[in-house]
């Protein structure tokens, strides 16, 4: 049901939002002249590498990884680098497809590609950096003479 209310997103077309899934389907079948090529390809490729990393980190032992179709062609001893660093990956999985989503986005809106938009609202102009505490960073940085 929540996947649903997010194809819209990921197929780059707009409409109403609707009360059950079913209207949401039908929609996005109303709206298939409007689906955005590139859009549908960024999101769909980082979905499938968030399930990839997902799959990969819950597969199991070593024996059960050697088993495996496409987990046997990756690192399998769990003391090796490019396990451990395979691992981190996929622990941080939710930030690398923030962040090579939104580097591929940057890229094809350079190169020319129009249409990918920004879901979700941005109520900032960039980073901002905030110390907890009520003015504790204005007290550790002013002069006390």
């Amino acid at each position: 049901i929540i996947a649903t209310s997010q194809l819209k997103d990921m197929f780059g077309v707009s409409f109403a939002r609707t009360h059950y899934w079913w209207e949401t389907v039908e929609e996005l079948f109303d709206a298939v002249e409007d689906i955005h090529g590139a859009t549908t390809a960024l999101s769909f490729s980082i979905l499938v590498m968030l399930l990839f990393l997902k799959f990969w980190k819950t597969a199991g032992s070593k024996e059960k990884r050697e088993k495996h179709f496409l987990w046997r062609f990756m690192p399998k001893e769990k003391s090796s680098v490019p396990f451990k660093a395979l691992k981190l990956l996929a622990d941080l999985s939710s930030f690398l497809a923030v962040f090579v989503g939104s580097m591929i986005a940057w890229a094809l809106r350079e190169g020319g590609v129009e249409g990918i938009k920004l879901v979700g609202e941005v109520n900032a102009d960039g980073f901002i950096f905030v110390m907890p505490g009520n003015g504790v960073f204005k007290e550790l940085t002013s002069d006390s003479t």
